[in-house]
């Protein structure tokens, strides 16, 4: 491409135009203001400039972006007195007189020119690649990957970068001619995996440093021709952040985050593989499944940290009894499980577990005071209760459950009729709440009787099961059921609701002078929202709130106590009683007692059944009144049946009872009834001589 810059329409740069024209094919003119923007670039790119047509800062800006550029100044001798050529510009590769521009001499110099673009275009070239070797360079040895280049026959390495050098603690001297070999030696048991190709890049390989600290890397490998020789190209990247990761990964995967036992995963997946390796060899091996009592409400008391700590110290008695137990896991919560082996009969399985048990029930240390804690066991044996881990742990936490069922502090094996048990109780669960919908639950009343005067002074509601297909069916059945599947949620709101719902009515009819008590189980009172439960309706049945009792077991006030003296404030405050019920089988603090302000005891019924023949049952019941007494509470004596106990309860003292003597629990209709009868008449059993 041939350019040449005019300065104005006159004969002299018509001419030059025409001139230069004859001698290539394709010459643009270009005009002021002369722009870069009309120039494009070309293999040979060849300015015709007259005089001082232009400046050498133009010129240089077109230099510096076609640097293969040939500038030819054309002037004439001294005709011009404002201009003096200057044969020094070092942007000018050519000179011509103006008067020597003819045809014959464009044509021979034109050969000069192309001499000096093929010329230019080389040091172009040559530029470029310099560049290029500059950038491949600084990349090479800027990388963050380790590179190094090594002779292919003999595993030299002929050149390295700065990073190989940092990361592995030699210096270029001691690299430059090392045999690569002694970088990437590792042990089998520092690598186990061994290397592993994907694509170009090989994994699981490594090199070792200067203080011979394995590295974990991936790399990739590249033939390089180099002189006419054939290298390798290896490059390396630092793959230990990754690798610790993924350890952190498994580690979170299959072990348990406070103790650092493998869990419930890991603890299958060693099963499965003890199960396909029993199959062959016929060994017997048990699943051991522990679990801590009680455990809920000593977290409940220390503190979730302090529980952790105490789940490691126990996970650490565990751990004691190896190797009678292997593969001691924790499969979260107050769950461990464990392997046993080398038995060769149920007996000999039995003594190992014994002696396992005794060891457990040893106290230990925490906290600089000795502790005691018992745990249930469930035992299945391979292959008679399973022949794979998930069949084997089913039957292991069945067998565990099953010596919660019994008292805890026991171990069980594993039988079929456990299932048997399993799907009973889960056929009951589905009946429950199929009975929920279909409002087959009752609630029956039983009376409550004033020793002083005779009188009905309160009733209890009791809630009863009209099972559509199996009759009437009594809370012993199915109360622990609803429990521990959490239908009691439910079923408490039920009773609660139907309990306020009848008693409004009551109240309207003038039916009504003393406060129903509703029972809560432990795990309703110790849930979320349940005095807000309660008050929201009590108001939506329109009920006053003084004709309302609510009844708690000692235990379930005891779980959290400070809880419930704030539940127990707020439900007072609002005008409702409280009772505390099966007075004398749990552990009440008495301080506690005095701070949550219940208005009533009630002793538990075991402790009533016995008091004619009992002297112990006598001298508790009698110590009950007194306490509450003293503390200003009425006693309510439960499950009174005879006479004879009537007596005895009148004798210490006690204020009101309730039982079959008086009334077993009835329904409603029953209980409007009696109502009717006594409502200006006395119980003269009361009075009996």
């Amino acid at each position: 491409m041939v350019y040449f810059f005019s300065t104005q329409s006159n004969e002299i740069n018509i001419y030059l135009f025409d001139i230069l024209s004859s001698q290539w094919t394709e010459v643009v003119e270009l005009k002021r203001p002369y722009s870069l923007d009309e120039i494009h670039e070309d293999k040979s790119m060849l300015y015709f400039l007259w005089e001082d047509n232009v400046s050498n800062d133009f010129i240089s800006k077109i230099q510096a972006t076609y640097p293969q550029s040939v500038f030819v100044i054309i002037y004439r001798d001294q005709q011009n007195k404002n201009y003096l050529v200057d044969f020094n510009n070092p942007y000018v590769d050519f000179y011509i007189r103006y008067e020597n521009l003819t045809t014959d001499y464009l044509f021979i110099f034109n050969q000069t020119i192309q001499g000096k673009l093929r010329a230019k275009e080389l040091e172009n070239t040559v530029t470029k690649l310099e560049h290029s070797i500059i950038e491949w360079q600084n990349i090479f040895q800027d990388s963050l990957d380790l590179i190094f280049i090594i002779e292919s026959e003999t595993k030299k390495i002929l050149q390295t970068n700065r990073t190989s050098m940092m990361v592995l603690g030699y210096t270029e001297s001691e690299l430059i001619g090392m045999d690569f070999s002694l970088l990437t030696k590792s042990p089998k048991s520092e690598e186990e995996d061994g290397a592993n190709i994907q694509g170009s890049s090989i994994l699981n390989q490594g090199l070792r440093n200067s203080e011979g600290k394995w590295i974990p890397m991936e790399s990739t490998w590249r033939l390089l021709q180099r002189n006419d020789e054939t290298a390798i190209l290896a490059t390396f990247r630092d793959i230990s952040e990754r690798k610790e990761a993924e350890l952190k990964i498994q580690q979170l995967a299959f072990y348990n985050s406070i103790t650092n036992f493998p869990n419930r995963i890991h603890f299958e997946e060693i099963v499965k593989n003890l199960s396909l390796l029993s199959k062959n060899t016929k060994e017997l091996f048990a699943i051991i499944v522990m679990d801590i009592d009680n455990f809920k409400l000593i977290n409940d008391s220390i503190g979730s940290d302090r529980g952790n700590e105490l789940l490691k110290i126990v996970g650490a008695k565990i751990t004691s009894l190896q190797p009678v137990i292997k593969n001691i896991s924790h499969f979260g919560g107050d769950e461990f499980g464990g392997i046993l082996q080398n038995f060769k009969s149920i007996e000999e399985l039995e003594i190992i577990l014994i002696q396992l048990q005794n060891q457990l029930r040893n106290p230990f240390m925490f906290e600089d005071r000795e502790l005691h804690l018992t745990m249930s066991i469930g035992i299945a044996i391979f292959p008679d209760h399973g022949e794979n881990a998930t069949q084997l742990l089913k039957a292991a936490d069945m067998a565990m459950y099953s010596s919660k069922e019994r008292g805890r502090n026991i171990f069980t094996l594993y039988s079929t009729k456990m299932i048997e048990r399993v799907k009973i109780r889960l056929e009951l669960e589905n009946d429950m709440r199929a009975s929920l919908k279909a409002k087959d639950f009752e609630v029956y009343f039983q009376p409550q009787v004033d020793l002083k005067t005779g009188e009905i002074c309160g009733a209890e509601a009791l809630v009863r099961w009209n099972h559509p297909l199996k009759g009437m069916i009594y809370p012993g059945v199915f109360i622990e059921a609803a429990e521990e599947s959490g239908i009691i949620f439910d079923l408490g709101l039920f009773v609660l609701k139907q309990t306020c719902k009848i008693a409004s009515t009551w109240y309207e009819e003038k039916f009504l002078n003393f406060p129903i008590s509703v029972n809560f189980s432990a795990k309703q009172w110790n849930g979320h929202g349940t005095t807000k439960e309660i008050l929201r309706i009590l108001s939506e049945s329109g009920l006053p709130p003084n004709f309302l009792t609510i009844e708690l077991t000692e235990s379930s006030v005891m779980q959290n106590p400070e809880k419930s003296i704030l539940e127990f404030k707020e439900l007072i405050q609002n005008g409702v009683s409280l009772s505390v019920d099966d007075f004398g089988t749990g552990y009440s603090s008495l301080s506690y007692l005095k701070k949550l302000h219940v208005h009533h005891l009630k002793i538990d019924k075991s402790f009533v059944q016995e008091l004619e023949n009992n002297d112990n049952d006598r001298a508790i019941c009698k110590a009950i009144i007194n306490m509450a007494h003293s503390l200003g509470l009425s006693v309510v004596a439960e499950g009174v049946e005879t006479l004879e106990q009537l007596k005895i309860l009148q004798q210490e003292g006690c204020d009101i009872i309730q039982g079959y003597l008086i009334s077993k629990p009835v329904p409603q209709k029953e209980f409007e009834e009696l109502l009717a009868k006594y409502r200006f008449k006395n119980y003269d059993v009361v009075f009996s001589k």
